[in-house]
């Protein structure tokens, strides 16, 4: 459905309420063949139609980018009655030209909004599951440290489980490390000799 986003000359709040059907047989066919739409040519089903003419609303002009529909200009009667004039549709025919490109900007911009809300969403997740992930295995980490100092063994054979849970701290201490620094914001950037430098953000 098309909503009435802003009237000119009317300011009744019942407007503010009023939906278009995108899917009447009349609006299909209003932007697969583009013209000056006559409010009173259309049925009283739904009733939004008569809602419109009541409110003074004569016509509708469809705003399209391509093929594509992007929303409705309900147009009042002229300031000195009469029909539209050839000079009247030319000026009407560019207005909608510079309306459909701000639309089409507008929802550009709320497309590109969304993904960026949807990336931090998903980043947010990611440094809570690194975070959870990495201090539940501190705990067996530990658990198993204290097993080792507490076992008597042969020196090659301890030598290697010491060495074993080494590297797996290292690697628990490297993963916590990364989710602090994608936390923090810190970025890196690589110059031209092809070295790498941290860089963070003022």
């Amino acid at each position: 459905s098309f909503r009435l986003l802003a009237t000119v000359g009317s300011r009744d709040p019942s407007l503010a309420a009023l939906d278009l059907p995108g899917d009447h047989p009349r609006i299909v066919q209003l932007f697969q063949h583009p013209a000056l739409l006559d409010l009173s040519r259309l049925p009283a089903n739904p009733p939004v139609f008569a809602q419109l003419q009541a409110h003074g609303f004569g016509s509708l002009f469809p705003l399209a980018d391509g093929g594509e529909p992007l929303g409705i200009i309900a147009l009042g009667q002229k300031i000195v009655p009469g029909p539209l004039s050839a000079e009247d549709l030319q000026i009407l025919d560019a207005f909608g030209v510079v309306m459909a490109v701000s639309l089409r900007n507008s929802i550009a911009f709320q497309l590109v909004e969304t993904s960026r809300n949807e990336l931090e969403r998903l980043n947010e997740m990611k440094h809570e599951f690194l975070s959870h992930v990495s201090h539940e295995f501190r705990t067996p980490l530990t658990v198993l440290q204290n097993i080792l100092e507490m076992t008597e063994m042969e020196p090659e054979i301890l030598e290697m489980s010491h060495g074993a849970l080494a590297r797996l701290e290292h690697l628990i201490d490297s993963v916590l490390l990364l989710n602090e620094i994608n936390a923090s914001g810190v970025k890196r950037s690589t110059n031209v000799s092809g070295r790498t430098k941290t860089v963070q953000p003022m």
